[in-house]
C-alpha cells in the first residue's frame, strides 16, 4: 500500500534542503532540543514558510491520491 512521504523526504526531493539538514533537525528533535517537529527545519532556517506550506500541500495531494486508489 502506498504511503504519504515524510515531510523531510519531500523537502529533500523538492530541493528545499539537504539530507544533512534534515538529519540535523531530526537529531535535535530526538535529543528534545527542539519541541516542534514540523517547525524544526523552519526554526533552523533551512526552510521558508512558503516551502513548509508547499510540502504540506504535497502531502495532502498524496493523501488524496492514496484515498482514491
Amino acid at each position: 500500500m502506498a504511503e504519504v512521504r515524510k515531510f523531510g523526504e519531500i523537502a529533500i526531493a523538492e530541493g528545499f534542503c539537504t539530507e544533512e539538514q534534515v538529519q540535523i533537525a531530526l537529531d535535535l528533535i530526538n535529543e528534545n532540543k527542539i519541541d516542534i517537529r514540523i517547525g524544526a527545519l523552519l526554526e533552523l532556517g533551512y526552510l521558508t514558510e512558503d516551502q513548509v506550506k508547499r510540502i504540506l500541500e504535497i502531502q495532502e495531494e498524496e493523501r488524496k491520491q492514496i484515498e482514491e486508489e
